[in-house]
């Protein structure tokens, strides 16, 4: 794998029904996916607190949005919902 212009190995990428893309990231042992909807960033989600980041994140680019909001570990109110297992699951296998 490469890196990226932030210093880490570079993201993986799922593809799923409700979001165009998902590029996920692994820090300090949390997984958090930036969610791509009509070709920009919809939302960023921690998977494994369960926190969605809604408003934080408005008008961010991705590198800004990884260095703001993923490195320092924000925490919010957890989110409405939360990813189906099986996505998460196949983010599990592709980091293992």
């Amino acid at each position: 794998m490469g890196y990226t212009e932030l210093g880490r190995k570079r993201p993986i990428e799922l593809q799923i029904a409700y979001y165009d893309k998902i590029l996920v990231y692994q820090h300090q042992g949390e997984i958090w996916g930036v969610c791509y909807k009509h070709g920009e960033i919809d939302c960023v989600y921690n998977y494994t607190k369960n926190d969605f980041f809604w408003l934080e994140i408005s008008d961010m680019s991705l590198k800004e949005i990884v260095t703001k909001i993923i490195k320092p570990l924000k925490r919010n109110n957890p989110g409405l919902y939360s990813f189906h297992e099986s996505t998460f699951s196949r983010i599990l296998e592709v980091i293992k």
